[in-house]
């Protein structure tokens, strides 16, 4: 999956994905993304994304991601983020 060419998208809905492991890289490209629904993504093992990249960011869902072993530091990078889920992580 690739993500460079969609710098426009503002919300990006992956929930339920139950096969996603991990994210592609170039999902750092992705500059204006403001809302971001990882939930229920059981199998996604890491985030090791440099959420700093993504300082649009209003809304990061990481609920029932129960495999989630790593969470990037760069988290905390995000001065716009406003919610943020993570039950079951």
């Amino acid at each position: 999956m690739e993500f460079g060419k969609l710098q426009s998208l503002v919300e990006l809905n992956l929930s339920e994905c139950s096969e996603l492991g991990c994210l592609p890289t170039s999902i750092v490209d992705l500059s204006q993304l403001k809302t971001f629904q990882l939930s229920g993504c059981r199998k996604l093992e890491d985030l090791l994304v440099e959420f700093e990249k993504l300082q649009s960011l209003v809304e990061l869902n990481l609920f029932e991601c129960s495999e989630l072993g790593c969470l990037s530091n760069s988290i905390v990078d995000l001065s716009q983020l406003k919610t943020f889920w993570s039950l079951g992580c």
